[in-house]
């Protein structure tokens, strides 16, 4: 938490600093001993696999289970596969165009697809069909009906 606000204040008086060049040139937090950061480790092992694929075959909506299989083989955020669209999907050139990540439009990036994902997005287009027909004819991100 003491990094946090330290680098907090760098930030500002940095940006404080481009706006008002009377401030000193030395940022205070550069005088600052930092406290060693451990990176937390919440990510997937292949030892944890097994349970998740076991957790996986609980879910009962097909779709919802292609969506979460979709993530890990892509390894993208969740939030900028549901932004997807199907005009995003490239099956001829086997990509998907992440238009609007994180890091916004600037940011943005294609998703090589591997034979799996492909078969994820056809799984789950097979399953809801309906939805996906009603999600493009209102225009509303149709990605997430396809893999959630």
């Amino acid at each position: 938490m003491a990094n946090g606000s330290m680098r907090t204040l760098r930030a500002i008086y940095n940006h404080a600093r481009k706006t008002n060049r009377s401030l000193p040139s030395d940022n205070p937090a550069d005088a600052v001993d930092w406290n060693v950061d451990e990176r937390r480790n919440t990510g997937m092992g292949p030892v944890d696999l097994k349970g998740w694929f076991v957790e996986l075959a609980v879910l009962d909506n097909p779709v919802r289970k292609e969506f979460h299989l979709f993530t890990l083989l892509c390894g993208s955020r969740p939030t900028a596969l549901q932004e997807a669209k199907p005009e995003h999907v490239d099956f001829r050139r086997r990509t998907l165009h992440i238009l609007k990540p994180k890091g916004g439009r600037k940011k943005a990036f294609d998703i090589p697809l591997s034979r799996q994902m492909i078969l994820c997005l056809i799984r789950a287009i097979r399953t809801s069909c309906s939805k996906i027909i009603c999600a493009v004819s209102s225009r509303q991100s149709a990605v997430p009906y396809l893999l959630r």
